[in-house]
């Protein structure tokens, strides 16, 4: 989290003082900084998203307590947003698949059809805890 604080601090000091003073609680942080600055960072992003997204948003939250702790205490989180170079994971809603589960991506185009998909129970077992009486429903 350090890294991320100290890069924060270095690089978007004066966005972070400029979402303060819009009341705003997000912080648009380009993707080729991070590959400039902290290179090992990036890829961790990308395919560990929850983890090193978390993380930031914790950084984030540091820097602003750091710059005016009012406005921190005042909301309790504070988010980013990804802007950049998406590189592999720049797609399109078509090629969008199970692969980019939990990992960034960006998704640029137009959806014109949306399916639901419904999951189909074939078979449901459970067991009374009182009687020991065994249902099946197909």
């Amino acid at each position: 989290m350090e890294e991320y604080k100290d890069f924060l601090e270095r690089e978007y000091g004066a966005s972070v003082q400029r979402m303060i003073l819009n009341n705003d609680r997000r912080v648009i942080i380009d993707l080729s900084k991070i590959s400039y600055h902290l290179p090992n960072k990036k890829l961790l992003l990308l395919h560990q998203f929850r983890e090193e997204e978390a993380l930031l948003r914790l950084a984030l939250k540091k820097v602003v307590e750091s710059c005016d702790h009012e406005y921190a205490n005042l909301h309790e989180e504070f988010f980013v947003g990804f802007d950049g170079c998406f590189g592999s994971h720049h797609v399109t809603p078509r090629t969008l698949k199970n692969f980019y589960l939990n990992k960034l991506v960006n998704v640029e185009g137009i959806v014109s059809r949306c399916d639901v998909v419904r999951s189909k129970l074939v078979k449901s077992v459970s067991i009374h805890p009182t009687t020991c009486q065994i249902k099946i429903v197909h």
